[in-house]
């Protein structure tokens, strides 16, 4: 059974990798004309509310929220 700080980590872990690729998808978006950048910029916002508050739960914890490697977000 996974303790609360794997699970808090899992969270950080995958929040932020939800962040950095919908920041892509933004970019590529940006100055197109489309009608999902609006929505794309929800979730955006939602991975980073994510991000924020599983770092800031272990923060509290006396813990760092550790990032995936680079090549698993090639």
């Amino acid at each position: 059974m996974l303790d609360e700080y794997e699970v808090l980590n899992y969270v950080y872990k995958n929040a932020n990798m939800g962040k950095e690729s919908t920041k892509t998808l933004v970019k590529s978006l940006e100055g197109k004309d489309n009608k999902i950048i609006n929505a794309v910029i929800d979730i955006l916002n939602s991975y980073e509310n994510f991000e924020k508050d599983a770092s800031s739960i272990l923060k509290r914890m006396n813990e760092k929220g550790k990032k995936y490697g680079p090549f698993a977000t090639l």
